[in-house]
């Protein structure tokens, strides 16, 4: 069941959201947290080759937003994730089929996701 809690906390991650400048098809925010304080903020990244002066973006390395959130060491806490278009519209943001296998693996308690404009609740070990 989503609390009132969490759905505060999917409004926080929404407003971060807004700040979060991606170059790549849409941006992607994990926020991972525990009692009321927030263990980490994870983005999703582009890297981008750099040839000589010239950035080429043909064949771009990402980091998702949940890699990015783990990698700060937090352990035993709630991911909130969302997600939306470079132009503002709101995506699933269920973790992929990669991220749903490292997600298993980790100890936070649940994960929290948009999934056709529903919010799902879940235990990482669950997921999928």
């Amino acid at each position: 069941m989503i609390s009132i809690k969490d759905k505060n906390w999917i409004q926080n991650a929404e407003k971060i959201l807004t700040l979060h400048n991606s170059y790549g098809r849409y941006k992607m925010i994990a926020l991972v947290v525990k009692g009321n304080k927030v263990l980490a903020i994870g983005k999703n990244k582009y890297l981008c080759r750099q040839a000589g002066s010239t950035l080429h973006r043909d064949f771009p390395r990402g980091v998702h937003a949940e890699m990015d959130a783990l990698q700060s060491n937090c352990e035993k806490g709630t991911m909130y994730l969302v997600g939306e278009t470079r132009y503002g519209t709101k995506i699933s943001s269920k973790p992929c089929t990669f991220c749903q296998k490292l997600l298993a693996n980790t100890k936070l308690k649940c994960i929290i996701y948009y999934e056709d404009g529903i919010l799902q609740k879940v235990k990482p070990s669950e997921i999928g």
